[in-house]
């Protein structure tokens, strides 16, 4: 049986806690990096809240979101096969970005990989995204943390 890659994973210079945060900030309007930063870069436009989104591109809804800051996952899902988790946790003392890309189709299971053409280079995009997702992570908790009046910290 043909199985999606594995998960992967991408070490974060930040704390479990406030790289969970950067991760499931997100509200109505456009997905930006600082507003739901798992989707930026494709014109995507959020609609509900405060925990379950729909995402749009124009007219066209293409994604169901679901953000949980206790549990620290982002939850992308489609409407037939695609469900995409992001999820911070803890390992060797590091907080880490895991991406799990599942196919949850009830019907038409069998077809996923061969629409997705047997998902050749699929792990490779998967850790490319990651890095991307996690990269907007560490800048967002940097901003967080930058002293307030954007000046250097006293010392």
């Amino acid at each position: 049986m043909f199985r999606l890659p594995g998960p992967v994973s991408v070490p974060l210079r930040a704390s479990v806690d406030a790289a969970g945060r950067a991760l499931t900030r997100a509200g109505a309007g456009p997905a930006t990096e600082s507003n739901a930063l798992f989707l930026p870069g494709r014109g995507l436009r959020l609609t509900g809240g405060p925990t379950r989104f729909e995402a749009w591109s124009g007219d066209t809804r293409v994604l169901h979101v679901d953000v949980d800051e206790a549990a620290r996952t982002a939850v992308m899902a489609g409407d037939w096969w695609y469900r995409g988790t992001y999820r911070i946790h803890e390992r060797g003392g590091a907080a880490w970005v895991e991406y799990r890309v599942e196919n949850v189709a009830e019907r038409g299971r069998w077809a996923v990989p061969w629409a997705n053409k047997l998902f050749a280079g699929y792990r490779g995009t998967m850790l490319g995204t990651a890095v991307i997702v996690a990269s907007r992570i560490a800048k967002a908790v940097d901003a967080e943390q930058a002293p307030e009046d954007g000046g250097e910290a006293a010392g």
